[in-house]
């Protein structure tokens, strides 16, 4: 879902409180994995969540050993607890966002470890969440705000063939299952 809007991006912010459970981490290592892709990618933000359940030493060191192996591909992470935090959304430096309502936790669980698609998630079932994908332009607040004026947000969008038909931008993913 990301790799095509990563062109000429510099930075990532990720917001997902739910990256704390080992998976969760998975994913996100899934997500470092596609971004580093990027040539021009340099930093990644993530601002994720805990709760009283949550071992934040054991967290901290899994992130501690994600920042190294960024490091080494010349992309700084930064992390930040935010306990408040609840809405999931991924902003881009160029200007593109990713909302998508599950957050990186949108795959289904193999069948068995044995399965297609234990290891390549390309075969694995999805469960149903809902992305929404736009473009918009920064106003000097740090905030972006949708550019009515941008007629290229449509040309740019290189899966706008997916979701021809939906004005907002937003694609229903179903479980098949």
């Amino acid at each position: 879902i990301i790799c095509p809007y990563l062109n000429e991006a510099k930075a990532v912010t990720i917001e997902d409180p739910f990256i704390r459970a080992s998976h969760q981490v998975n994913n996100f290592v899934r997500f470092c994995e596609a971004v580093v892709k990027s040539p021009t990618v340099s930093r990644i933000e993530l601002v994720t969540s805990y709760d009283d359940k949550t071992n934040l030493a054991e967290l901290n060191e899994k992130f501690e050993q994600i920042t190294q192996s960024l490091l080494e591909r010349d992309v700084i992470l930064e992390v930040e607890l935010n306990e408040n935090l609840h809405d999931r959304e991924i902003r881009i430096s160029n200007g593109w966002t990713v909302k998508i309502g599950r957050g990186l936790d949108f795959y289904q669980k193999p069948e068995n470890w044995y399965a297609v698609g234990a290891n390549d998630y390309s075969h694995r079932k999805c469960l149903e969440t809902k992305v929404d994908i736009f473009k918009s332009s920064s106003s000097g607040s740090g905030e972006h705000q949708e550019d009515p004026d941008n007629d290229s947000a449509s040309i740019e969008d290189p899966i706008s063939q997916m979701i021809e038909g939906h004005e907002s931008g937003s694609v229903e993913f179903k479980s098949s299952a």
